[in-house]
């Protein structure tokens, strides 16, 4: 995203009220680090298993397939065994992650509401495909403070409860996460404009021309 994004540990965007501050490892590069966790489990470039990567069939996708692949060179993956899986639409490919086909996807969140309720509730167990819950991601304590928190008002104790929650989600590797995106909309200056009221973007549609 042309440097303009922001990365972020965990799932809640630093932007909302309900963030907290947690350790900052999980986003940052450590190549020796990689290797050593491959080289203790056993893997290598013989032994490593084929890696599916799936999405759409469009430019982008396949830009952000090479970059991934690109990024699991230096770990020593052979590019040969990371393959792309393509659907012909995001129905196809939505249809196959709530059925639970495949082993890795990638996605964006919307926020439903500025909360950081709206993003925990992508990894409560009940919640798991064809739910919201896409990893079908299941943690007993992880679901014990999800139901706590999500009758909780915004709080500093709800803060250091969601804190526990996004430790328990980087410690068992449930995602690579996060990314914050910038999206920058340009306009005619004889256009008035009615920004959406959407708490993740602000879509901008021209409602008169001066």
């Amino acid at each position: 995203y042309y440097g303009i994004g922001k990365p972020f540990p965990g799932i809640i965007l630093p932007q909302l009220a309900s963030y907290s501050d947690v350790a900052t490892d999980s986003v940052k590069k450590d190549l020796k680090g990689a290797k050593q966790l491959l080289k203790e489990a056993g893997w290598n470039k013989k032994n490593l298993p084929t890696f599916q990567y799936s999405g759409v069939s469009s430019v982008l996708t396949k830009q952000f397939y090479e970059q991934f692949r690109g990024f699991l060179k230096p770990l020593g993956y052979p590019r040969n065994k990371i393959k792309f899986k393509q659907y012909a639409t995001f129905g196809d490919y939505s249809k196959a992650i709530k059925q639970g086909k495949l082993p890795f996807i990638s996605l964006g969140w919307g926020l439903d509401y500025p909360d950081g309720e709206n993003l925990m509730q992508l990894f409560y167990g009940p919640n798991k495909s064809p739910g919201s819950n896409s990893t079908n991601y299941e943690n007993k304590r992880f679901d014990e403070l999800y139901e706590k928190s999500s009758v909780m008002q915004p709080s500093p104790l709800r803060r250091k409860i969601y804190a526990e929650m996004t430790k328990i989600l980087i410690d068992d590797c449930v995602l690579i996460s996060g990314f914050s995106r910038t999206n920058i909309f340009v306009w005619h200056k004889d256009t008035v404009m009615y920004p959406s009221q959407s708490p993740h973007g602000n879509l901008f549609k021209y409602i008169d021309v001066l």
